[in-house]
C-alpha cells in the first residue's frame, strides 16, 4: 500500500498533483477509447443492417403475395430491434467505465486534499523544535474486542537507542505503530516533550518520524526517485552516503542504470532484502529526528546486518532510534531494550542487566535471539 509511505514522507501534495495527472490522462485515454468502440462497433452492425435491407427489398419487389410482404416487415422489424441494441450497450460501458473510476479517484483526492489542510491548521497551532522526551503513560490499544497493548508505561529520552522484543503476537508493531501515530491508544497517553501527541496533526507529528516497516513500499520510479522521496531535491551525493550507510551502494552499482533503474512497483525487481536496505537508505536521506526502524533486517545476510548495525550504532546521541528485532547483534547494544509479553511491557534494560535478570529476556535470548547472533 502505497498510501503510508506517502503520508509517512508527507508528500501528500506532490504525489497528489502527479496522481491528478495520471487520473486525468487515463480518464481521457478511456473515454476516448470507449467511444470509438462504440461508434465502430455501431458502423459495423449498420453495414449489415443495410445488407440485410436491402436483400430483404430485393426479394419483396421479385416476390408475390401479401403474405411475403408481411413476412418482409417482420424481418425488418427484429433486424432493427436486434441492431439498436448494440450502441446502447457500448453507451453503457462508457458510463460503467466513467462510474467505476469516479469513486476511486474521489476518494484519493480527498486523502490528498483533507491531509493537506489538516497540516496546513494544525501546523500554526502546536509546535516543537526537537523530540526531547516521548513518554508513554499508561497506554492501552484494543483491536477487534481483543487487548492488544495493555497499561504500558516508559520514557524514552533525546539520543537513546531502544531495543523492543518479544514472542510473535507480543504487541512489538502496534507499539511502534503508536509512536508513529498510526493508531490511537483507548486509553492512556503518549506524550512528546509532556504534549498530548494526540493533538498533533498525524502529518505534523510525521514530519519528525522516519518509520522504516519490514514490507517498505518501493514505487514504479527510478532507485533514486525511491530513495529521495521524501527529500527530492537532495543532491546525488547526499543519495551516495545513505546508500553506503545502508549498505544498498554495492548492488547498486551492479545494476543496468544504476540509481537510474527503474525497480518496479513495489521493488518486484530488486530482492526483499535489497529492498529493505533501499527503505533504511530512504529513512537516513530526510534526516529526522526519530527513526523507527520495524524487522528491517529481517532479510539480511550476516554482512549487511552487520553495515547496518554499525550506521545505528553512529546515530546515537544525534537521533533517537527505535529498533523492533529479533537479530540480537542489532539491539545487543541498544541502551535499552524493552521486552513485551502478551501486550505488556514485562522488562526493561541493557543486554547485561537482562540477562543478570534471568527472566523473560534470557528465556528470548536462549531460544531465538542467540541463534542470529551477527559477528562484532
Amino acid at each position: 500500500n502505497a498510501l503510508p509511505i506517502i503520508q509517512n514522507f508527507g508528500q501528500q501534495k506532490r504525489m497528489g498533483k502527479k496522481f491528478n495527472l495520471i487520473a486525468e490522462s487515463y480518464i481521457r485515454s478511456s473515454i476516448k477509447n470507449q467511444t470509438v468502440n462504440a461508434f465502430l462497433g455501431p458502423l459495423q452492425r449498420i453495414s449489415t443492417f443495410l445488407i440485410v435491407i436491402f436483400s430483404i427489398l430485393i426479394y419483396w419487389k421479385l416476390g408475390e403475395g401479401e403474405s411475403k410482404v408481411i413476412f418482409s416487415y417482420i424481418i425488418i422489424f427484429l433486424v432493427i430491434l436486434s441492431k439498436l441494441s448494440g450502441p446502447f450497450t457500448n453507451l453503457n460501458l462508457i458510463r460503467s467505465t466513467i462510474a467505476q473510476q469516479t469513486p476511486f479517484v474521489t476518494r484519493l483526492l480527498k486523502f490528498f486534499e483533507e491531509n493537506n489542510s489538516k497540516t496546513r491548521s494544525i501546523k500554526k497551532e502546536i509546535s516543537i523544535k526537537n523530540i526531547e522526551k516521548i513518554e508513554f503513560k499508561n497506554v492501552s490499544f484494543d483491536y477487534d474486542k481483543k487487548t492488544i497493548l495493555s497499561n504500558i508505561n516508559f520514557k524514552i529520552l533525546n539520543g537513546e537507542q531502544i531495543a523492543i522484543v518479544g514472542e510473535s503476537g507480543s504487541g512489538k508493531s502496534t507499539l511502534v505503530s503508536l509512536m508513529n501515530s498510526d493508531l490511537k491508544p483507548k486509553t492512556g497517553k503518549i506524550l512528546i516533550n509532556s504534549k498530548n501527541l494526540k493533538s498533533f496533526c498525524r502529518d505534523y507529528w510525521q514530519g519528525f518520524v522516519s518509520y522504516v516497516s519490514q514490507k517498505s513500499y518501493m514505487f514504479n520510479f527510478t532507485l533514486a526517485e525511491n530513495v529521495k522521496f521524501g527529500n527530492p531535491k537532495t543532491s546525488n551525493e547526499n543519495l551516495e552516503k545513505v546508500l553506503k550507510l545502508s549498505n544498498a551502494k554495492n548492488f547498486v552499482t551492479k545494476l543496468p542504470k544504476k540509481i537510474h533503474t527503474i525497480i518496479g512497483e513495489g521493488g518486484k525487481n530488486l530482492s526483499v532484502g535489497q529492498v529493505q536496505r533501499l527503505a533504511i537508505a530512504r529513512a537516513l536521506i530526510v534526516n529526522k529526528p526519530l527513526i523507527i526502524l520495524d524487522e528491517v533486517t529481517s532479510a539480511q545476510d550476516v554482512h549487511s546486518e552487520k553495515k547496518i548495525k554499525h550506521t545505528l550504532d553512529n546515530l546515537k546521541i544525534k537521533k533517537t532510534v527505535v529498533i523492533v528485532s529479533h537479530r540480537i547483534g542489532l539491539i545487543k547494544n541498544a541502551d535499552r531494550i524493552f521486552v513485551l509479553s502478551e501486550g505488556k511491557l514485562v522488562e526493561n534494560g541493557s543486554h547485561n542487566e537482562l540477562i543478570r535478570l534471568d527472566g523473560f529476556y534470557k528465556n528470548l535470548y536462549k531460544k531465538y535471539l542467540k541463534k542470529d547472533t551477527i559477528a562484532k
